[in-house]
């Protein structure tokens, strides 16, 4: 059965044109089955891995992977079974921020459009659009309720987003706290 039609019009002055459209069908392939339970990793200071350990106890979030250390983080990466990070942005030196941009930027082994949760003590205007500017997809706040982190993780790993162009990350500042001050220093210089 042939599912286009050619249709053909006359345009003044130009000629023919030839369009073939495609006839609507109702899509009849099933859904994707939907996993229980994403696989997630997070870097945080020892202590916040060691609180969201002793939270996870009760045998909630199996597949919730901890570390404190950046290096172990990249090599569990390389795996590629996991489909979100979450990354505390308070690390010292901007180590998380820098995380965030090296995945999105493609410097990581991970896929760069792998599912990036932040986590942080406070939701600030900055952090706000940092997280926009880097297609992060969610925020997580201090102290950790792990029923809600639960379900940031999987609305992360459902939401489908499309990757800006590297350059667009590249111009994105990790040093959030000078960068503000920079952009009002020189906004009321311009006044």
């Amino acid at each position: 059965m042939n599912n286009t039609e050619l249709t053909i019009a006359t345009i003044p002055k130009k000629g023919y044109i030839a369009r073939c459209e495609a006839v609507g069908q109702p899509n009849r392939v099933k859904p994707e089955l939907v996993q229980n339970q994403a696989k997630a990793l997070l870097l945080s200071d020892a202590e916040t891995c060691q609180k969201i350990q002793n939270l996870k106890a009760d045998g909630e979030l199996k597949q919730l992977e901890m570390f404190s250390n950046a290096g172990l983080l990249h090599e569990r990466l390389m795996s590629n079974e996991f489909q979100a990070v979450i990354i505390d942005t308070e690390l010292a030196n901007a180590e998380g921020l820098k995380l965030i941009k090296a995945i999105r930027t493609g410097q990581t082994l991970a896929s760069s459009d792998i599912a990036i949760l932040s986590l942080a003590s406070e939701a600030t205007k900055q952090l706000l659009g940092f997280n926009v500017l880097m297609d992060v997809q969610g925020l997580i706040v201090q102290p950790v309720n792990i029923e809600v982190l639960e379900k940031q993780i999987k609305t992360a790993v459902a939401m489908r987003f499309k990757l800006k162009p590297n350059a667009a990350y590249d111009l994105v500042p990790t040093m959030l706290n000078s960068a503000a001050s920079v952009n009002l220093q020189s906004a009321c210089l311009s006044n």
